[in-house]
């Protein structure tokens, strides 16, 4: 029986880390969705119904704490992952639901904690 893989919505346009992200949770067995701004991400999100979202929040086009927000409107309940090198995280009051989304920082998260965070929001069985 094949069964589906686990998708995951990967919104950043960093393109180095964007693509180290990908080829990481290609290889260990999820499926990933790119999308390089917010409204690319909403669109694709709302398409695709991925398991997980792993979002910057300054992206361009639409920030990924409006990107959410609107995910949360249009009745997603989709964990997030906000990837920040920003100290404080404004106006987020409302869409992140604990213990299903996380906020890590890119100056201190390793490849490793990323994949065991992921892993343990979207188990790959």
């Amino acid at each position: 029986m094949n069964e589906e893989k686990k998708k995951i919505l990967l919104a950043e346009d960093e393109k180095m880390l964007a693509g180290i992200l990908q080829d990481r949770l290609a290889e260990i067995g999820y499926e990933v969705l790119r999308a390089e701004d917010g409204e690319e991400g909403l669109s694709s999100a709302l398409e695709n119904n991925p398991d997980l979202i792993i979002t910057d929040i300054l992206l361009p086009v639409m920030d990924g704490v409006e990107m959410i927000r609107k995910i949360r409107e249009n009745g997603r309940e989709i964990p997030i992952i906000i990837l920040t090198n920003l100290e404080k995280v404004e106006n987020i009051d409302g869409i992140m639901q604990e213990p299903r989304d996380s906020v890590l920082k890119k100056t201190y998260f390793t490849l490793e904690r990323l994949t065991q965070t992921i892993k343990d929001k979207v188990p790959l069985s």
